[in-house]
Parts: structure tokens; C-alpha cells; sequence
């Protein structure tokens, strides 16, 4: 039997010598797809294969694109791609072989079917779904023999990047609802122009509608301007309602959860359309974020349901991104008189070269609306004895059995972000009348509840206030925060939403008399004010913070209508000792918020206000500091290069004049802090209001070098 085994033994080392080794083959022939290419019809299905990778273990199969193109794995090397709609995608393939990690790539080309007029279902909130859309419909009397007039595109650098006037199809627009939604795509004669218009029917969420997908289209930090046509139909009631256009994005390629998703409006009040069948003319410009690796249009209404027609639709191009250059740090040049910061959102601090850019120039950040109540309280409540509400501060006497969810995952995101990068926080805000839901005054925290009483109000604030500051200053990251907005605009709060009749929600509980639409509050002793103050100071002195963490009150048109007298007084009330203080002086002092314009106010009359706070012996923040061009959107588009050039320098000596107060004032002053990283980014763009231009914040304008220049810093920076 050795004698056998032995011969066999040699047989095999004589052959193994003939034959190439193993190795050799490896290496002649690497692991590679069955396809690196491929071209498919929508509809269709066709299989790939992972060649020359025997041994190979954690195959995992992805679709840049799943909407375009979907990848199953199937067997262990395998792949089913399925072809859903007109576009291109990439589909990857990762694994480990012979301990090393590999990939591969196929590129997906997607073409439509031969004389395809149906587009899939889609979906932004809550869950994916796609559901073919209804045929076209039959045409209707009410065709329209009108032209569509010739466009003036001469501002644009590249205009109908995308256009459909919708006479045969709807190419790339498609339904946006929920699994098992009813949302129904139709071609219709009801049409603004001549030809066919998109119908939108059987929608049962005010945001379902349609979506265009515009990923790998628009150009992260370029700006566009958008344009279409819409009518609702004839309603019985025929009540007008509010039409959104609202770009979505997301730093990372196909987004599941809305808390990966940011949603901006293109114009911010929305456009009004008359239910009587009227057309109203939707337009406005955004800019498509820096972090952006998905984007898109959804359109949408504020209130109702009633189905929608949509007509000649173009995208256009306004300017491309300013290209990146060295700048030299405004925060640096400042630092020793006060700290200079800017205004952010999650998506920016999504993107790593954003989040550089902001190290490099700044020295803080305040979130633009992400720490604001609506953005934390959830209306899923939990017992007060549940392990959830254990991470809250639950007050002594507080009555109700349920608080209401708080979600700190954007505040925790600011807070890491800024200590791994050195940079301090402003908290902004903690109580507003505006952006904070209508269910947080109500019975059960519930829509449908009544007001509750000023004594259950009262606990809810404490829980609220108390809970916020506690996660953020027991946050491993607590030092970054040296200043919190306890409370924004209480003076500006008439007619303020979710109210009636010029009262919040805070005034009616508390009983606080409306001074009437558009005039200031005259009440400057709010009670729920001062104990929002009471409250988060309590905090701060629980984390022995008093000296690194100020409080301020916060508000706009500090400088009009006698606003800062009255915010003496209410800040001097606020650090008068009663009514629930028995530490004095709490409200460190005033977020001067100064949206201002070359027009109004002067800088005299802004001095005079700003003095007035000085005279106080209040610290003074500036907290959202930009200077618009031209008083109104409609004005400044009318605005000729001459006259754009005139208010140019107006507005750069305007910043510098400030400036200048500010360092003259620098022991009273403490932050100043620019409201937008570019006026490409700003939410007043149609102003050109901030330090960068247009094209980005590397769009480098003249008050910007003053700036520089008044610091003792030279631009370009030295070498």
C-alpha cells in the first residue's frame, strides 16, 4: 500500500512539473465582470458574472442608480440586473479573495421602450415603491391654441439644461408617493400652450406629486433657475392654495430615510394658484449644495389634494461654480476682538470639503434650522417612566403621563463636527413661535387637542428647555457650544403662524394681548419668556458652565420702530431677581440679527440701536449678519450692471462701516456671524447679500478683501 501511495505521489510531482502552476494562471487571468458594458431596455433583465474569482467569499452586488437599474445577487458570482427606466447607473461588485478586497464595475445604460409614453412610480417620504403610471388621456374642450412666447435665456450660462412642454411625454418626471399610493401620471388638452399638458392625479398626501431626478444632471455648488406652468382643478369650494417647487438632496447616493434627505423651497412663501382653473406662473432660482450626490425637483401643494396640471417646464443654468482658490481666514484676522462665524445646515457639515472650508475661514457656525424646535420635538410621545424619557429632564410637577420624542441627531451631528474641527456653536433656537409644531400647545400633543392650560404649558416648556440644554452640554462634545438663543423674535411674533388673528399659540395661553398685524409686541414682561431664560440657565449652572455658555435673547429690525428699547427693558426684567430668578443676571444680552439692505436702515440708524445696547452693558452678538442689493426680489432683477455696480459699492462700504463699529466696540461685542456661506447658498440670493458672490464661496467680491484689508491681512493670502 506505501509502495503505491508513493508511485501515485510521484506521478503527481512529475505532472505538476509539466503543467503551469496555479499562480501563474491567477495571475494571467484576474478576476474581472462577464460585462463591463452593457445596454439594456427598460423592462428588461440580463445576468453578469464575476469570471476568474473561484475561492471568492462577501460578494456584495450595488446600484449606483437602483431607480434606473436594480442588481439581485444570484448564485454565488452572479447577478440579475433589471432595467427600470431611461438612464445610466453603475452596478459594483465587492468581495475578498485570497485575503485581499476587489471590485468591479459594469456601466448600465438604460434606453426607454420603443414608443414608451408611461413613467415609473417613485417615492421621497415614506418608503421606495414604483407602479406603472396610467396611460394618456383622452383630449379634452378646453385645448388651448395659445403659443408659448419666446424666452430671454441671455442671463443664463446654458439654458433648457432640462425642458418638457409635455405635448408627448413626461420623459423623466415621475409620481412621488408612498408604497400603495394611488398618485396617476396623464397626458390632458387642458394645456397652458398648445399641445398637451402632465396631469397629476389621485394624490392623498399634500406632498404627493411628481419628481424629477436630477442627480448626475445639475453640478454640485452651481446655481439654477427654474420655470414652469400650473393650474389646479376646479374645486367646489374653490379656495386658492399653495403650489412648492422644493429641491431634495442628500450628501450620499441613493438616500432610504428622510433623515439623510434635506428639503429646500425654490421660493419660499410658495406661489398662490386659484382653484378656479386658473394658470399661475412658478419660477425661482436655487443652488445645488457642495455635498450634493442626489438631487431633485419635487412639486407639490401646502394644503389640498385636488389634482394639479403642470406646462412648460425649463431648467436652466445660471452659473457654474466659482473655481477654488486660497483665502485667507476672516476668524484669524479677528480673533482677538471677537469670534467671526457663518451659518450652516446639515448637508454642508455632510461635506467634508465644505466643513474644510468652514475650518479654514471661521471660528464658529450656527445651524440654520436644525436645532429650531421642529427639527427636535417628534409627536410620537413615550411614557414619562419609559427608558427613553430617562435621557430627558422630567420637572417636578409636571402632571402628564407622555413627553413628546426628541431628536438630536442633527444637534449631535453639529456639535461632533465642530470638535473634530476646532470650531465653537451658536444654539439657535430654543424657543420660537414660528417652526415649532401646533401639537406642542395642545391636549395629549395632539393636533386635535385643545390649548392647554397656562400651568401645563409651563412644565412642557421646562421639560422642553431642560432636556435640550442638558443633552447638549452633557454632550462629550459640550465645549464646542459658547452661546444659545434661548428665545427669537418674541417682539416680531404678531401674525406669526399657526396662530389666529395676529396671536401665537404662546400669547393666547398666556394671555398676552396682539398689538395688531405688522407692529411690535408692547408687552416686554412675557412671563413664558423669562422662565425659558430661568430654565436653560439652570442648566448651564448644573454643568458649571455659567462663564463658557452665555444666554441671549435674539431678534430682527433691532434698529426700527423703537424695537431696542424695548428689548432693554425686556432683558433688564429678564435679569431682575423674582418670578422664578434668583440668580440675577442670566440673559447675557442681545443677538443683533441684522438683515439688512443697502437702502434700509442707514448705518446711522443701526448705530443708534446698536449704541443703545452698549449704553445697556450688554454683550451684543451679531448673529445673522447679510446686506441685500436693491430692497425687493422684483427690484433687484430690474437692476441694471450699472446701477448692480453702484449698489456693489454701497454694500462692500456698508460691511466695512459695521465692521469697523464692531472692532471699535469690541469690548461689548462678542461674535459676529455671516448669514450664508455665499449669497449662492443665501435665503435672500435674489440680493446678492453676503460676503461671496453668486458663483459659491469661492466668488470672491470687494467687501470681502476690504474685510481682509480692515483686519490687517493681505488677499491673496501671502504664500
Amino acid at each position: 500500500m506505501k509502495r503505491q501511495i508513493t508511485f501515485a505521489l510521484a506521478c503527481a510531482l512529475s505532472l505538476s512539473l509539466l503543467l503551469p502552476s496555479a499562480g501563474a494562471d491567477a495571475k494571467a487571468k484576474k478576476p474581472k465582470l462577464s460585462k463591463s458594458k452593457l445596454s439594456m431596455t427598460a423592462g428588461k433583465k440580463k445576468t453578469i458574472k464575476i469570471k476568474n474569482a473561484s475561492g471568492a467569499k462577501k460578494v456584495k452586488w450595488k446600484s449606483s442608480k437602483p431607480k434606473v437599474a436594480s442588481v439581485k445577487k444570484k448564485g454565488k458570482l452572479g447577478a440579475v440586473i433589471n432595467a427600470k427606466k431611461k438612464g445610466t447607473a453603475t452596478v459594483s461588485v465587492s468581495f475578498r479573495r485570497k485575503g485581499k478586497k476587489k471590485s468591479l464595475k459594469c456601466k448600465i445604460t438604460v434606453n426607454p421602450k420603443k414608443g414608451e409614453t408611461t413613467a415609473p412610480t417613485t417615492t421621497s417620504t415614506p418608503a421606495p415603491s414604483v407602479k406603472p403610471s396610467q396611460n394618456p388621456a383622452a383630449p379634452s374642450a378646453s385645448a388651448s391654441s395659445e403659443t408659448p412666447p419666446p424666452r430671454d435665456t441671455s442671463s443664463y450660462e446654458k439654458a433648457d439644461i432640462v425642458s418638457n412642454s409635455f405635448d408627448e411625454n413626461w420623459d423623466s418626471f415621475v409620481t412621488r408617493q408612498a408604497e400603495g399610493g394611488t398618485v396617476e401620471f396623464s397626458l390632458t388638452d387642458d394645456a397652458k400652450y398648445v399641445g398637451k399638458a402632465l396631469k397629476v392625479s389621485g394624490r392623498q398626501k399634500t406632498w404627493n406629486g411628481a419628481w424629477l431626478d436630477l442627480t448626475g444632471t445639475v453640478i454640485p455648488s452651481a446655481s439654477y433657475h427654474v420655470e414652469f406652468w400650473v393650474k389646479q382643478e376646479v374645486n367646489a369650494k374653490k379656495l386658492p392654495d399653495i403650489f412648492y417647487c422644493t429641491t431634495e438632496t442628500a450628501a450620499v447616493e441613493n438616500p432610504t430615510t428622510d433623515e439623510e434627505k434635506t428639503w429646500i423651497y425654490v421660493i419660499d412663501a410658495g406661489t398662490k394658484v386659484d382653484r378656479n382653473g386658473a394658470w399661475a406662473k412658478v419660477e425661482g432660482t436655487f443652488s445645488v449644495p457642495a455635498s450634493s450626490k442626489h438631487f431633485g425637483l419635487c412639486f407639490e401643494t401646502k394644503g389640498f389634494l385636488n389634482n394639479f396640471i403642470l406646462d412648460e417646464f425649463h431648467l436652466d443654468l445660471v452659473s457654474a461654480p466659482a473655481p477654488k482658490i486660497p483665502l485667507t481666514s476672516l476668524n484669524e484676522l479677528y480673533k482677538d476682538k471677537f469670534i467671526v462665524g457663518n451659518a450652516t445646515n446639515r448637508s454642508e457639515l455632510q461635506d467634508p470639503e465644505t466643513v474644510e472650508y468652514i475650518k479654514n475661514m471661521y471660528g464658529s457656525f450656527t445651524m440654520g434650522n436644525e436645532m429650531k424646535p421642529d427639527a427636535i420635538l417628534n409627536s410620537t410621545t413615550v411614557s414619562t417612566t419609559s427608558d427613553t424619557a430617562k435621557d430627558y429632564v422630567i420637572p417636578d410637577g409636571y402632571t402628564e403621563s407622555t413627553v413628546p420624542t426628541l431628536n438630536f441627531a442633527d444637534t449631535d451631528l453639529a456639535l461632533k463636527t465642530a470638535a473634530e474641527n476646532n470650531l465653537k456653536v451658536r444654539v439657535h433656537t430654543l424657543l420660537w413661535h414660528e417652526q415649532t409644531p401646533s401639537w406642542f400647545f395642545k391636549e395629549g400633543y395632539s393636533d386635535d387637542g385643545a390649548l392647554v392650560s397656562q400651568d401645563v404649558m409651563t412644565k412642557r416648556l421646562e421639560f422642553y428647555v431642560k432636556s435640550v440644554m442638558n443633552h447638549i452640554l452633557s454632550s462629550e462634545y459640550a465645549d464646542t457650544v459658547y452661546a444659545v438663543d434661548v428665545v427669537n423674535e418674541y417682539f416680531h411674533s404678531n401674525g406669526a403662524e399657526n396662530g389666529s388673528k395676529y396671536q401665537t399659540y404662546w400669547q393666547k395661553i398666556y394671555d398676552i394681548k396682539s398689538s395688531g398685524s405688522g407692529s411690535l409686541m408692547t408687552n416686554t414682561t412675557p412671563p413664558y419668556v423669562k422662565s425659558a431664560f430661568v430654565y436653560a440657565y439652570d442648566i448651564v449652572k448644573k454643568y458649571n458652565k455659567t462663564e463658557s455658555v452665555k444666554l441671549y435673547y435674539n431678534d430682527f429690525n433691532t434698529y426700527l420702530d423703537g424695537c431696542a428699547d424695548k428689548i432693554v427693558e425686556l432683558i433688564n426684567w429678564i435679569n431682575t431677581t423674582g418670578d422664578g430668578n434668583t440668580d440675577g443676571k442670566i440673559c447675557a444680552g442681545v443677538g443683533m440679527q441684522s438683515h439688512l439692505d443697502t437702502a434700509l436702515p442707514s448705518f446711522e440708524t443701526y448705530k443708534e440701536a446698536f449704541d443703545k445696547f452698549v449704553a445697556a452693558g450688554f454683550d451684543i452678538q451679531i448673529t445673522e449678519l447679510d446686506i441685500t442689493m436693491g430692497g425687493t426680489s422684483s427690484a433687484a432683477a430690474q437692476l441694471t450692471p450699472a446701477k448692480k455696480a453702484e449698489l456693489m459699492a454701497q454694500q462692500t462700504k456698508y460691511y466695512k462701516d459695521l465692521m469697523q463699529l464692531y472692532l471699535d466696540n469690541s469690548d461689548s461685542v462678542s461674535a459676529v456671524v455671516f448669514w450664508g456661506l455665499s449669497s449662492q447658498t443665501s435665503w435672500r440670493s435674489w440680493g446678492d447679500p453676503c460676503i461671496f458672490g453668486l458663483k459659491g464661496k469661492y466668488d470672491v467680491k470687494d467687501v470681502y478683501k476690504e474685510l481682509i484689508t480692515l483686519g490687517g491681512g493681505t488677499f491673496p493670502p501671502a504664500a
